[in-house]
């Protein structure tokens, strides 16, 4: 019993799904395929193919009988006789005249009428100015007088060419209305309009004689969005009902205790559509029959291989949702992985290698965490400590240079100010307070630096410092703008015998605070930063501070922040980019010069 365990618990994974597919959706498939499903969509089909061959016949019958009533209208308007009579009634001021062409053209109307009775033709009426001529004055008038009036207008838009009117087909029929023009000497002027009035459903029953071999056949028709014919049986609610219903050529409908078969088609010479409707109630009752059946067979199978099937799944799912919950663990940074007794070392499946492979990169993963983490930490802060201790030596030498040489061509009282302004700037740079350095402390930093550049250039030095108070608090890199301001002296003023104005500005956009500092005297090479980068330029004195001040931006804030150069109205421009973060108060103020 163990080794047969053991077997199965070793069962490649692909082979124990495909015992369960095989086990639950063969049978079913075999069932479903040959069962109901078979027998119904083939009955379907050929019910609908029979339909669909009898509605053929329906759709030329409709076309042939509508053909034949515009042929009649033609034969109606160029009718010499008629032409004669309405020429009369249209300009003849002889009452006896008029008199005698309104009885000629009844007389006409009622031939023609007689004739074409096969075509479903009520009656035949013509119109000229105020005569009325109708072929049977019965039918005629039970149609309102808006429905011919409608008709007419309709007919005049047309110039001649028949238009069917379908609006009425329900309450009072279809009708054909066309105007008729004089034809002698080719002049066509209007001598009034026809209209033929078509029994729509005399027409319809006629042409579907075929649905007497179902037990029931009704028919809609459909001009557009207007329902034209449905059958007395049916309401309008319930014709529109059924024609939304319907979205394939022919669908299963089941409307109150009934089920139909709708078929759908078109009547492509008049652009008419069509719905037939025959009964399934029979077809449905053998249906359900063989459905109660296939339910019964089916629910039995699945009894049986539900028991099989679970038992096959939960050796699966346990061991996955027992995998999920050691995901869990590592993602909310738990200490060690969770144990649930089982040794997976001992299964060589699928299973037992997921397992094993998942803890050993999991014990991996926190070894190298361990390890090159914390050691990418500590490489980016001595990173940091030294471009910082590669700034300072260099701006210490420089001040004490300015203030040497100060002493030396002044011999003046000045001295004591310069130095004042080195001790805070000696404080600035070798402190190791770890407070935070904000925008404010590094222009007062450069403002003691600019004090003492001021006494050795004098009046040759302008600076400037224009920043917005809300940005004064933002927190930047420590002497991240001195080298700048350092960079802008020396190339604007000792290697330049003029005057050299500094600018410091700043402004934000969002999170993203801009530091300018601009320069005149001097401009900067193309693409100088890139070339410092590169080693295309081997970086010396200002060029170091300006290449550490881009490296520092970048460990501290990301590759997308840092330091351009560029020129801009005869002017060096320095723009620092870096994220905003700001203090929460600062006391002291700057002085702007």
């Amino acid at each position: 019993m163990r080794f047969i365990k053991n077997r199965l618990n070793n069962l490649p994974l692909r082979w124990k799904i495909f015992s369960i597919l095989l086990l639950t959706l063969a049978p079913m498939i075999v069932i479903s395929i040959f069962g109901i499903s078979f027998i119904s969509n083939s009955y379907e089909e050929v019910l609908y193919k029979s339909i669909a061959g009898q509605l053929s016949y329906s759709e030329q019958v409709i076309t042939y009988e509508l053909d034949g009533i515009e042929s009649l209208s033609y034969l109606i308007l160029s009718n010499d006789h008629v032409q004669e009579n309405l020429e009369i009634l249209k300009y003849s001021d002889d009452p006896v005249a008029r008199s005698n062409a309104n009885k000629e053209l009844r007389a006409l109307l009622w031939d023609f009428n007689e004739n074409f009775r096969t075509r479903h033709l009520s009656y035949i009426e013509l119109i000229c100015d105020e005569f009325n001529v109708s072929s049977n004055s019965y039918y005629s008038d039970k149609t309102p007088a808006f429905v011919h009036d409608t008709v007419k207008e309709k007919a005049l838009e047309a110039n001649g060419a028949p238009v069917w009117m379908s609006s009425y087909d329900k309450v009072y029929g279809l009708f054909l209305g066309r105007e008729i023009r004089k034809i002698k000497d080719f002049s066509h002027d209007e001598l009034g309009e026809q209209i033929l009035r078509v029994d729509i459903s005399e027409l319809i029953s006629d042409a579907t004689q075929f649905g007497n071999q179902y037990e029931t056949a009704d028919y809609l028709l459909m001009n557009q969005d207007e329902i034209m014919y449905y059958p007395d049986t049916m309401t309008q609610e319930t014709a529109e009902w059924i024609r939304e219903q319907l979205s394939k050529p022919y669908q299963i409908l089941n409307y109150g205790d009934h089920h139909y078969f709708a078929v759908q088609g078109k009547i492509h010479s008049r652009g008419w559509d069509y719905i037939c409707l025959v009964s399934y109630d029979q077809i449905a009752t053998v249906i359900r029959k063989s459905q109660l059946l296939f339910i019964t067979l089916f629910l039995l199978f699945a009894a049986i291989a539900s028991m099989l099937t679970l038992t096959m799944i939960s050796s699966l799912t346990g061991h996955f949702d027992f995998l999920i919950k050691k995901m869990d663990a590592v993602s909310s940074n738990e200490p060690q992985l969770p144990s649930n007794g089982y040794d997976y070392n001992s299964r060589f499946d699928e299973i037992g290698t997921i397992h094993q492979q998942f803890d050993q990169t999991y014990y991996k993963l926190q070894e190298l965490i361990k390890t090159n983490y914390v050691s990418e930490i500590l490489r980016q802060e001595a990173q940091l400590k030294a471009l910082e201790n590669q700034i300072n030596p260099h701006f210490l030498y420089n001040t004490l240079e300015s203030i040497n040489w100060r002493a030396q061509a002044l011999g003046a009282n000045d001295i004591s100010s310069m130095i004042q302004s080195l001790g805070i700037l000696l404080r600035s740079t070798l402190s190791s307070d770890d407070k935070s350095y904000t925008l404010r402390d590094e222009l007062n930093l450069i403002n003691n630096y600019m004090t003492i550049q001021k006494y050795r250039f004098e009046e040759r030095l302008v600076y400037e410092v224009s920043v917005p108070d809300e940005l004064m608090d933002t927190t930047i890199p420590k002497l991240l703008l001195q080298p700048l301001a350092e960079n802008a002296i020396y190339y604007g003023l000792e290697e330049n015998i003029d005057g050299c104005e500094i600018i410091i500005n700043a402004e934000s956009n969002q999170n993203t605070l801009y530091i300018y500092v601009k320069n005149s005297g001097s401009l900067f090479e193309d693409n100088l930063m890139d070339k410092l980068r590169n080693n295309v330029i081997t970086p010396h004195g200002h060029g170091i501070g300006l290449l550490n001040s881009q490296k520092r931006i970048s460990l501290s804030y990301g590759e997308k922040f840092g330091l351009k150069l560029y020129n801009e109205d005869e002017m060096a421009v320095a723009l620092i980019t870096i994220p905003i973060k700001k203090e929460d108060h600062h006391d002291e103020n700057i002085d702007r010069r």
